[in-house]
């Protein structure tokens, strides 16, 4: 892979098909009432797969086995196979195949696997497993209903994917691609309620380590989750910016160290809006909502967390 071309780059594809996401697993945007929720307004029903049950997972709660359907790669809701609701009835054991992974270095190029869902019960946890066959890289992101990516575990060839956490009532997309090879998946979904889906909206405890946790309703973040790493634009190229401790900002495209700074400046956060002042160049004010940051011309920005030799996964 090419240095910096971390998951961000996959939503300038999945804007053809409008899509993408960023840094490890988290949750699904602290389960409380301001929430980034179900977003959107995106409706209909993607192609449904064959299903059966089988046996009782652990705790008596069946397994519904689902079979892919191709095509379900979007470019919306609809265009995603349906899987319904998922509620603690049951648990979702799907399996299936990425027939082509790969990227041109700034492209995605292989193909997605995408599920849409509906959550209808308040203060659920959503929790994957998914697992693959070889080496591949094998990414998952998940999505609101106006395809804003809330929650993704973008680490390289590790393997079982297993992070989950609080997920909002609303519409959903799970989208699994991968950036090198073909590979058979599996993957289930179990939906469980609990002390974990407190939906106080307060302090976003019941979110990972705070990072999209509310006020009163209002989408925030931890300072220190927001200069943790750097932040990538998810259309358009590789554009990025670097919140400093202190107030500082670089600006740039693919920023060192192997790419270019094109400014510096301040920002501030008053929550939910956190303005950028550039020294040269328009300034830009972002929304916070969910774990992602959604610019002026309604573009989100993810967090990525690179590692010592630039790349971000």
């Amino acid at each position: 892979m090419s240095k910096h071309v971390g998951i961000g780059f996959v939503l300038a594809v999945l804007a053809s098909l409008a899509v993408s996401g960023c840094s490890s697993a988290t949750n699904a945007g602290g389960a409380s009432s301001g929430a980034s929720g179900s977003g959107g307004t995106s409706s209909g029903s993607g192609t449904s797969g064959s299903s059966s049950s089988s046996g009782g997972a652990s705790g008596g709660v069946p397994v519904q086995d689902i079979a892919e359907v191709e095509p379900n790669n979007g470019p919306d809701l609809a265009g995603m196979q349906n899987l319904g609701v998922i509620d603690g009835s049951k648990t979702l054991k799907l399996t299936g195949r990425l027939s082509t992974g790969g990227t041109d270095g700034k492209n995605y190029t292989g193909d997605f696997d995408g599920f849409a869902f509906e959550i209808t019960q308040a203060g659920g946890t959503l929790t994957p497993n998914i697992d693959w066959t070889g080496s591949a890289d094998v990414d998952v992101v998940l999505y609101n209903a106006s395809l804003t990516p809330i929650a993704a575990d973008a680490t390289a060839t590790t393997k079982p994917i297993t992070k989950g956490g609080p997920i909002p009532v609303g519409k959903y997309a799970m989208v699994l691609f991968s950036k090198d090879q073909a590979a058979d998946w599996t993957m289930t979904l179990s939906f469980t309620t609990g002390a974990a889906g407190s939906s106080s909206g307060t302090s976003g405890t019941s979110g990972t380590s705070g990072t999209s946790g509310t006020t009163g309703g209002t989408d925030c973040i931890d300072p220190a989750k927001l200069t943790g790493g750097y932040w990538q634009k998810t259309r358009g190229g590789l554009e990025e910016i670097r919140f400093k401790d202190g107030g500082g900002v670089d600006y740039g495209s693919a920023l060192p160290p192997s790419g270019t700074i094109w400014d510096t400046g301040t920002w501030e956060l008053s929550c939910p809006t956190l303005t950028t002042k550039l020294n040269t160049q328009s300034s830009i004010t972002f929304t916070v909502r969910g774990t992602s940051l959604i610019d002026n011309a309604g573009t989100a920005w993810v967090r990525c967390e690179p590692i010592s030799n630039g790349e971000c996964f």
